[in-house]
């Protein structure tokens, strides 16, 4: 089913432009009283990492992270799509974040963009 979930986004990211997809993301909100089951996180996310390994998340990191952060939304996770840029060479990565922690990438892969979206 994860892997059904990437490929549809990989699907929408060429029919939805950038601020449709955050407009419907932000559409999504968590509130006070959303108490996701803290256990359930490491699942949801080793379900998703290893839906990655049947179909291609390299170069679909937005679309990945997108998808990612509705799933972890709708069950009462405070997940936040984080858009990144560098420059020399220029390059853009998002990812996705629970406060501090980041939940589909590591520290030292993102640790080179600046974040310019938080959404």
């Amino acid at each position: 089913m994860a892997a059904i979930r990437i490929e549809a986004a990989k699907w929408r990211q060429h029919r939805h432009s950038l601020w449709a997809r955050l407009d419907e993301l932000l559409n999504i909100t968590v509130s006070d009283t959303d108490h996701a089951p803290v256990g359930q996180l490491s699942r949801y996310v080793h379900i998703f990492r290893r839906a990655g390994l049947l179909t291609s998340t390299r170069d679909f990191c937005l679309p990945y992270s997108i998808m990612l952060t509705k799933f972890l939304r709708r069950r009462g996770f405070a997940a936040q799509l984080v858009i990144g840029v560098s420059g020399r060479p220029f390059a853009a990565h998002s990812w996705v974040q629970i406060d501090d922690m980041v939940i589909n990438d590591t520290i030292d892969n993102i640790s080179r963009f600046t974040p310019i979206v938080v959404a």
